[in-house]
C-alpha cells in the first residue's frame, strides 16, 4: 500500500509540474515526464521482486528454465513496448506508437514460435497414442 501511495504521489506531482512547465518552459515537459514515468517504473519494478523470485521458485520446481526465460522476455517486451507507444502517444505522435506496439506484438509471436512448436508436438503425440 505504501508504495501504491508513492506512485500515485510521482506520477500526480509530475502531472501537475509537467502543466506548469507547459506555461513557462514547454520543451522541458517531456523530459520531465519521462523522469516521472522511469521513477515511477522503478518502484514497481521493487514491487515486482517477489512476485519474480516466486516464479522463479515455481518454475524450478515445475517448468522448464526456457518457459520462464520466455515468459519474462515477453513481460518485458509488453512493458516496454507499451510505455514507448504511450510516451509517442503523449507527445502527439500516434502513428508512432501504433507502429511500436506492432513490433512489439510482433516480437511476442516470434518469441513464442518454440512454445506454439511444443503445443503442437505434444497434440500429435497424444492423437497418434
Amino acid at each position: 500500500m505504501i508504495n501504491s501511495v508513492k506512485i500515485c504521489a510521482i506520477g500526480i506531482s509530475t502531472a501537475i509540474i509537467c502543466v506548469i512547465l507547459r506555461q513557462y518552459k514547454n520543451e522541458m515537459v517531456i523530459s520531465t515526464r519521462i523522469a516521472g514515468i522511469i521513477t515511477a517504473f522503478g518502484i514497481t519494478l521493487l514491487m515486482a521482486l517477489p512476485i519474480l523470485d516466486n516464479l522463479g521458485d515455481m518454475f524450478d520446481n515445475s517448468l522448464s528454465f526456457e518457459y520462464m526465460e520466455i515468459i519474462t522476455k515477453a513481460l518485458g517486451i509488453s512493458y516496454l513496448t507499451h510505455i514507448g507507444s504511450e510516451i509517442c502517444k503523449d507527445c502527439g505522435e500516434s502513428n508512432i506508437g501504433t507502429i511500436i506496439e506492432s513490433a512489439g506484438k510482433i516480437e511476442l509471436l516470434v518469441l513464442c514460435l518454440p512454445l506454439f512448436n511444443n503445443i503442437i508436438k505434444l497434440a500429435e503425440e497424444l492423437l497418434s497414442w
